[in-house]
Protein backbone atom coordinates (compact mmCIF):
# COMPACT_ATOMS: atom_id res chain seq x y z
CA UNK A 1 0.00 0.00 0.00
CA UNK A 2 1.11 3.48 -0.67
CA UNK A 3 0.19 6.03 1.53
CA UNK A 4 1.22 9.76 1.45
CA UNK A 5 -0.33 12.18 4.27
CA UNK A 6 -2.84 14.38 3.04
CA UNK A 7 -0.68 17.32 4.03
CA UNK A 8 1.94 16.25 1.87
CA UNK A 9 -0.19 16.21 -1.14
CA UNK A 10 0.30 19.69 -3.43
CA UNK A 11 -1.39 18.08 -6.72
CA UNK A 12 -2.86 15.34 -7.87
CA UNK A 13 -3.16 13.92 -11.84
CA UNK A 14 -6.60 14.32 -13.04
CA UNK A 15 -6.78 10.33 -13.00
CA UNK A 16 -5.53 7.65 -11.02
CA UNK A 17 -2.06 6.78 -11.62
CA UNK A 18 -1.53 4.23 -13.08
CA UNK A 19 -1.36 0.63 -11.67
CA UNK A 20 -2.53 2.49 -8.47
CA UNK A 21 -5.98 1.33 -6.79
CA UNK A 22 -7.77 3.94 -4.35
CA UNK A 23 -8.27 2.56 -0.89
CA UNK A 24 -9.32 5.15 0.60
CA UNK A 25 -9.39 8.83 -1.03
CA UNK A 26 -10.03 11.11 2.07
CA UNK A 27 -6.76 9.05 3.96
CA UNK A 28 -4.83 9.12 0.04
CA UNK A 29 -4.07 5.58 0.50
CA UNK A 30 -3.70 3.39 -2.79
CA UNK A 31 -3.22 -0.28 -3.38
CA UNK A 32 -0.33 -0.67 -5.69
CA UNK A 33 -0.05 -3.22 -8.63
CA UNK A 34 3.03 -3.25 -10.26
CA UNK A 35 4.78 -0.27 -10.25
CA UNK A 36 7.78 1.26 -10.03
CA UNK A 37 8.35 4.64 -7.90
CA UNK A 38 11.41 7.16 -7.82
CA UNK A 39 11.91 10.81 -6.74
CA UNK A 40 12.50 13.45 -9.67
CA UNK A 41 15.16 15.51 -10.01
CA UNK A 42 17.09 13.75 -6.94
CA UNK A 43 21.08 13.96 -7.19
CA UNK A 44 22.54 10.44 -7.46
CA UNK A 45 24.03 8.97 -4.44
CA UNK A 46 22.56 6.56 -1.80
CA UNK A 47 24.31 6.96 1.47
CA UNK A 48 23.91 4.55 3.96
CA UNK A 49 23.91 5.86 7.55
CA UNK A 50 25.56 4.42 10.68
CA UNK A 51 21.59 3.08 12.03
CA UNK A 52 21.06 1.70 8.83
CA UNK A 53 23.99 -0.61 8.76
CA UNK A 54 22.49 -2.49 11.90
CA UNK A 55 19.49 -3.95 10.53
CA UNK A 56 19.35 -7.49 10.00
CA UNK A 57 20.29 -8.46 6.14
CA UNK A 58 18.58 -11.32 4.48
CA UNK A 59 21.97 -12.72 3.08
CA UNK A 60 23.00 -12.98 6.96
CA UNK A 61 20.00 -14.94 7.51
CA UNK A 62 20.41 -17.17 4.60
CA UNK A 63 24.01 -17.77 6.14
CA UNK A 64 24.90 -18.01 1.79
CA UNK A 65 27.28 -16.19 0.05
CA UNK A 66 25.23 -14.20 -2.51
CA UNK A 67 21.49 -14.00 -2.16
CA UNK A 68 20.05 -13.22 -5.33
CA UNK A 69 16.69 -11.22 -6.30
CA UNK A 70 14.74 -13.68 -8.55
CA UNK A 71 13.76 -11.93 -11.63
CA UNK A 72 10.60 -12.93 -11.75
CA UNK A 73 9.48 -10.38 -8.73
CA UNK A 74 10.17 -7.59 -11.43
CA UNK A 75 9.79 -9.23 -15.25
CA UNK A 76 6.54 -11.37 -14.80
CA UNK A 77 4.96 -9.15 -12.92
CA UNK A 78 5.03 -9.90 -9.49
CA UNK A 79 5.79 -7.42 -7.50
CA UNK A 80 3.29 -5.08 -5.74
CA UNK A 81 6.09 -1.99 -6.07
CA UNK A 82 9.51 -1.77 -6.85
CA UNK A 83 11.44 1.50 -5.10
CA UNK A 84 13.78 2.83 -7.09
CA UNK A 85 16.77 4.30 -4.16
CA UNK A 86 19.46 5.86 -6.24
CA UNK A 87 19.85 8.99 -4.23
CA UNK A 88 19.49 10.44 -0.56
CA UNK A 89 20.21 9.15 2.82
CA UNK A 90 19.04 5.67 3.94
CA UNK A 91 18.56 5.28 7.43
CA UNK A 92 16.63 2.79 10.57
CA UNK A 93 14.88 3.56 13.38
CA UNK A 94 12.70 2.54 16.06
CA UNK A 95 9.03 2.81 16.59
CA UNK A 96 8.50 2.73 20.51
CA UNK A 97 4.51 3.49 19.30
CA UNK A 98 4.91 -0.46 17.68
CA UNK A 99 7.16 -2.44 20.55
CA UNK A 100 10.12 -0.78 19.05
CA UNK A 101 9.74 -2.18 15.35
CA UNK A 102 12.49 -1.27 13.05
CA UNK A 103 11.50 1.44 9.90
CA UNK A 104 13.67 1.87 7.26
CA UNK A 105 13.66 5.57 5.84
CA UNK A 106 15.11 7.38 2.75
CA UNK A 107 15.14 10.58 2.74
CA UNK A 108 16.20 12.28 -0.63
CA UNK A 109 16.82 16.22 -1.38
CA UNK A 110 15.22 17.51 -3.70
CA UNK A 111 16.16 21.31 -5.17
CA UNK A 112 12.48 22.11 -5.91
CA UNK A 113 9.78 23.41 -3.49
CA UNK A 114 7.33 20.62 -4.63
CA UNK A 115 9.37 17.75 -5.34
CA UNK A 116 7.29 14.99 -7.78
CA UNK A 117 6.68 11.13 -7.36
CA UNK A 118 6.86 9.46 -9.75
CA UNK A 119 4.76 6.24 -10.89
CA UNK A 120 4.88 4.13 -13.38
CA UNK A 121 3.02 0.70 -14.27
CA UNK A 122 5.86 -1.64 -14.89
CA UNK A 123 3.87 -4.07 -17.52
CA UNK A 124 3.53 -0.91 -19.85
CA UNK A 125 5.23 1.89 -18.53
CA UNK A 126 2.42 4.53 -18.67
CA UNK A 127 3.45 7.05 -16.03
CA UNK A 128 1.83 9.65 -13.36
CA UNK A 129 3.33 11.91 -11.43
CA UNK A 130 2.38 12.94 -7.55
CA UNK A 131 3.53 17.03 -6.75
CA UNK A 132 4.74 16.97 -2.87
CA UNK A 133 5.13 19.83 -0.78
CA UNK A 134 6.15 20.70 2.90
CA UNK A 135 3.59 21.00 5.73
CA UNK A 136 2.73 21.61 9.40
CA UNK A 137 1.96 18.37 11.32
CA UNK A 138 0.60 18.68 14.42
CA UNK A 139 1.93 22.40 14.64
CA UNK A 140 5.56 20.90 13.48
CA UNK A 141 6.86 22.48 9.57
CA UNK A 142 7.92 18.52 8.25
CA UNK A 143 9.46 17.92 4.79
CA UNK A 144 7.14 15.79 2.82
CA UNK A 145 6.65 12.07 3.52
CA UNK A 146 5.68 8.79 1.71
CA UNK A 147 4.96 5.40 3.36
CA UNK A 148 5.19 1.85 1.64
CA UNK A 149 3.39 -0.33 3.93
CA UNK A 150 1.66 -3.88 3.76
CA UNK A 151 -1.71 -4.66 3.24
CA UNK A 152 -3.87 -7.56 5.31
CA UNK A 153 -4.29 -7.85 8.96
CA UNK A 154 -3.34 -5.46 12.00
CA UNK A 155 -0.44 -7.37 13.68
CA UNK A 156 2.44 -9.35 11.94
CA UNK A 157 2.61 -13.19 11.56
CA UNK A 158 5.28 -15.50 10.30
CA UNK A 159 4.09 -15.80 6.91
CA UNK A 160 5.35 -11.89 6.58
CA UNK A 161 8.92 -13.30 7.35
CA UNK A 162 8.94 -16.07 4.77
CA UNK A 163 7.07 -13.72 2.22
CA UNK A 164 10.10 -11.64 2.06
CA UNK A 165 12.40 -14.43 1.36
CA UNK A 166 10.72 -15.47 -1.57
CA UNK A 167 11.52 -12.23 -3.27
CA UNK A 168 15.02 -14.08 -3.67
CA UNK A 169 16.09 -17.11 -5.70
CA UNK A 170 16.68 -19.28 -2.41
CA UNK A 171 13.58 -20.24 -0.69
CA UNK A 172 14.11 -21.51 3.45
CA UNK A 173 13.33 -24.38 4.82
CA UNK A 174 9.75 -24.57 5.45
CA UNK A 175 9.93 -25.45 9.26
CA UNK A 176 12.40 -22.57 9.55
CA UNK A 177 10.91 -20.19 12.01
CA UNK A 178 11.25 -15.91 11.77
CA UNK A 179 15.05 -15.13 12.92
CA UNK A 180 15.66 -13.03 16.06
CA UNK A 181 16.29 -9.72 14.99
CA UNK A 182 19.43 -9.29 17.42
CA UNK A 183 20.28 -6.51 19.18
CA UNK A 184 18.77 -3.69 17.97
CA UNK A 185 20.24 -1.07 20.28
CA UNK A 186 22.65 -0.14 17.56
CA UNK A 187 19.66 1.18 15.92
CA UNK A 188 18.45 5.21 16.77
CA UNK A 189 14.99 5.75 18.40
CA UNK A 190 12.70 7.52 16.01
CA UNK A 191 12.74 11.13 16.03
CA UNK A 192 9.78 13.64 17.34
CA UNK A 193 9.07 15.13 13.96
CA UNK A 194 9.11 10.57 13.12
CA UNK A 195 6.97 10.13 15.75
CA UNK A 196 4.57 13.04 14.95
CA UNK A 197 3.93 11.23 11.41
CA UNK A 198 3.80 7.50 12.75
CA UNK A 199 0.95 8.86 14.43
CA UNK A 200 -1.31 9.46 11.81
CA UNK A 201 -1.10 6.04 10.04
CA UNK A 202 -4.35 4.57 8.75
CA UNK A 203 -6.31 2.48 10.83
CA UNK A 204 -5.95 -1.02 10.71
CA UNK A 205 -2.74 -0.83 9.00
CA UNK A 206 0.74 -1.95 9.60
CA UNK A 207 4.34 -1.70 8.14
CA UNK A 208 4.58 -5.55 8.44
CA UNK A 209 7.98 -7.32 9.24
CA UNK A 210 10.24 -9.57 7.61
CA UNK A 211 12.56 -9.45 10.26
CA UNK A 212 15.29 -8.55 7.62
CA UNK A 213 16.16 -6.65 4.87
CA UNK A 214 17.47 -6.73 1.31
CA UNK A 215 20.10 -7.57 0.20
Amino acid sequence: MLYIPNEFIHELPAETPWGLEVLDPEAMTWKMHGVQLYIAGAEPGLHPQPSFEQVPSLTDRAKVLSLQLDPRVVMNGCAAAVVDMFAGDIDAYRNPLAGDAVHVALNVPSASDFPELVISRMWDAKTSRIKLKSAMVHETLLNPTIFVMNTGTDSDKDIDFFLHYLVTTWTPPGNQAPPDPGNVNGIRTATPQELLLLQDTPAGLTFGCSNSNYP
